[in-house]
């Protein structure tokens, strides 16, 4: 499996691939900096997707603080389904 293209992700989240070209990119290159992509794995595409879908949602939060009734939520730096599906696949930094 190859790492899936902007076009591919796109279709998964209902989007044109315009749409998300940069959350795309950014994406692809922070998975591949935090995780061994090769070889690339079903679980780090259902990731990818999710971190794209993540970082076009927080464009319209930018403080990650999502307003409610009962008091603001400030929502966490990570996905945790994302920290699941490349648990495996982490690089360990050491030193």
């Amino acid at each position: 499996m190859n790492v899936p293209t902007a076009e591919e992700v796109a279709a998964a989240l209902g989007r044109e691939a315009t749409d998300i070209e940069d959350q795309y990119a950014a994406e692809v290159a922070d998975q591949a900096s935090r995780c061994r992509v090769d070889p690339y794995t079903p679980a780090l595409a259902a990731a990818l997707v999710r971190r794209v879908a993540r970082a076009i949602a927080m464009k319209s939060l930018p403080l990650a603080i999502l307003p409610g009734e009962a008091g603001d939520t400030r929502l966490g730096p990570s996905d945790p389904e994302v920290r699941r599906l490349e648990a495996p696949f982490r690089k360990v930094v050491i030193g």
